[in-house]
């Protein structure tokens, strides 16, 4: 192999390395906005399908931000590090203090939601049709359909969820 070749096909390896680099493509996709999914997760929830976003930042400023929760969906939080929020839905606070991963919150369709975020966050969001679930709840037979809405007060069932 020659000094030339040797450089041609390095330069080409380091553009390969950039490039993708830049145009990295992720399982889930990051949130343009705090509850907002991009334009390709809003067409899979069109299809009827679950998908996921992602909503983090590393740096310390805190930020109080709001959305309405979709009004065919529930938005299902998932934490993935521990962070310190007041999260309030409709008006009523669910939530002010340190949150550990694993922590679960489900908020159902068309409703205001805030959130203060005192540090580092990082939070996964599952958007659930609410088709899917009208269909998961008909199959359920023999039991009552669960009501799934925020509550200020989590109950242990939350917990073990969460922790599960």
């Amino acid at each position: 192999m020659r000094c030339s070749d040797f450089q041609t096909d390095s330069s080409a390896d380091l553009l390969d390395v950039q490039y993708s680099q830049l145009h990295r493509t992720y399982i889930v996709n990051d949130e343009p906005e705090w509850r907002v999914p991009c334009q390709t997760s809003a067409m899979a929830l069109s299809a009827s399908k679950v998908f996921a976003t992602r909503w983090h930042a590393g740096n310390e400023q805190t930020q109080e931000l709001g959305a309405e929760t979709p009004a065919d969906c529930y938005v299902v939080k998932i934490v993935l590090h521990n962070t310190n929020i007041r999260f309030r839905v409709s008006g009523r606070t669910v939530h002010d203090g340190v949150t550990t991963p694993g922590t679960v919150h489900v908020t159902e369709p068309a409703v205001p939601v805030r959130c203060l975020f005192r540090r580092p966050y990082d939070v996964l969001h599952l958007y659930v049709p609410t088709n899917l679930v009208a269909e998961c709840a008909r199959d359920m037979t023999g039991h009552p359909v669960p009501e799934l809405c925020s509550k200020s007060v989590p109950s242990k069932d939350t917990t073990c969820v969460a922790r599960s």
